[in-house]
């Protein structure tokens, strides 16, 4: 049967068991194990010697076949995972009762959140570094993309919104085309090798510009 304990303070120099459950109002505390073969229900549990618990503080899941560590919350609110240094909250990991995602926050500022409500995604505010590949099936998306290295493609560089300007690179091949017209094509290591200008044989212009906006050079398609 459950073990019941006043809303006094209990302190036991060794350890505890309860072949049931053990609730308490109040504190509970021992110098060994408290154990159950029921529920320990409590408002607050602490692990370590005082609030400001030491770095061998521990709370240690284990189990012979899967171990899980669950934070429910049964009402219309979030279940979170605080962590705190020297009381004052760093992150805040919660599950959002919204739409079943979940954030990790810091002084107020979500950084990372992945979201059943936003599907597949992961979301990300600031900066992502990595000192290896940062690889994607699907498609990457940022307002700005540097590199101070080298940026290799497989195939087309595309102008967003405008998917006939494109460059295109193939083997000792480059092809610069602009509204589905291919401008200039370089052609290298072919038995003839060779730069074209308006490869598609479309109505196009082509012109050599002096330094004074007057043209030079003049040929009509």
């Amino acid at each position: 049967c459950a073990l019941p304990i006043s809303p006094e303070l209990l302190t036991v120099g060794g350890n505890i068991s309860s072949s049931g459950a053990i609730n308490t109002l109040s504190h509970i505390t021992a110098s060994g194990n408290i154990s159950s073969s029921g529920t320990i229900r409590g408002n607050l549990l602490t692990v370590g010697d005082n609030q400001q618990a030491s770095p061998s503080s521990t709370i240690h899941v284990r189990n012979t076949g899967n171990a899980y560590l669950t934070i429910e919350s049964t009402g219309n609110a979030n279940s979170v995972l605080e962590f705190k240094n020297n009381q004052t909250p760093d992150w805040t990991i919660f599950n959002k009762n919204t739409d079943g995602g979940l954030q990790f926050i810091s002084s107020n500022k979500t950084f990372f959140t992945i979201g059943k409500g936003d599907g597949d995604n992961i979301h990300l505010s600031g900066s992502v570094s990595a000192s290896e590949n940062i690889s994607a099936i699907g498609t990457i998306t940022a307002e700005h993309l540097k590199s101070t290295d080298d940026i290799e493609v497989a195939g087309d560089v595309y102008h967003s919104g405008d998917t006939d300007t494109y460059l295109r690179f193939e083997t000792n091949l480059v092809n610069l085309v602009a509204g589905g017209q291919s401008v200039i094509k370089l052609d290298w290591g072919n038995s003839n090798d060779k730069v074209q200008i308006n490869n598609g044989n479309v109505d196009l212009d082509f012109q050599v510009m002096a330094d004074d906006g007057n043209v030079i050079l003049h040929t009509d398609a």
